[in-house]
């Protein structure tokens, strides 16, 4: 209710802050440009498809440089392109979502965090639409089989190790 609506505009609001410096070169025309690659979380993939039990099939595509960021977000009217270092960093993993139509109809920003004391989980952090609208509860209910599958164990693992890796090499490109 209200105070989880709270709890994410605090969140909301605190990761503004502390990203704010760090946008893309295109709205930073103090800094030189940075064009961001990274690897996808799994390595076998990067587009997963995902049954509804109507048969329905949603695909989730996730996102793998800047570039790519910028073009959902003008695709899609929002800011989205603007999240390139925290997937570069490893802290979120982004993904544009089409509907069994072929149709793009929204983006899914995931994070991997902690559940319990020793068990980190994927979650989460925002799904929007055009201009950031509400999405469909078909598309929550296929985001949310997207999820399933991820938190598979032997996914789970995998996706840590590669997202720390992210972190790693972000690192290293930082401080050349």
């Amino acid at each position: 209710g209200i105070a989880e609506a709270l709890r994410w505009a605090d969140r909301a609001q605190r990761r503004w802050h502390r990203e704010r410096d760090q946008r893309p070169a295109a709205m930073r025309p103090d800094r030189e440009p940075v064009e961001w690659r990274w690897e996808p979380l799994l390595e076998s993939r990067t587009d997963y498809e995902i049954p509804l039990p109507n048969g329905a099939v949603w695909t989730f595509r996730e996102l793998l440089s800047s570039a790519e960021l910028q073009e959902e977000g003008r695709l899609l009217h929002h800011c989205v392109g603007t999240y390139d270092v925290r997937c570069a960093r490893g802290e979120s993993c982004i993904f544009a979502v089409t509907d069994p139509q072929g149709q793009r109809v929204s983006t899914l920003e995931i994070h991997l965090g902690w559940e319990s004391p020793k068990r980190k989980r994927f979650r989460i952090e925002q799904h929007r639409g055009p201009c950031n609208a509400e999405v469909s509860e078909a598309a929550e209910r296929a985001a949310l089989g997207l999820l399933q599958f991820l938190n598979a164990d032997d996914y789970t693992e995998e996706a840590r190790k590669r997202l720390a890796k992210r972190h790693a090499k972000y690192l290293a490109q930082k401080h050349r």
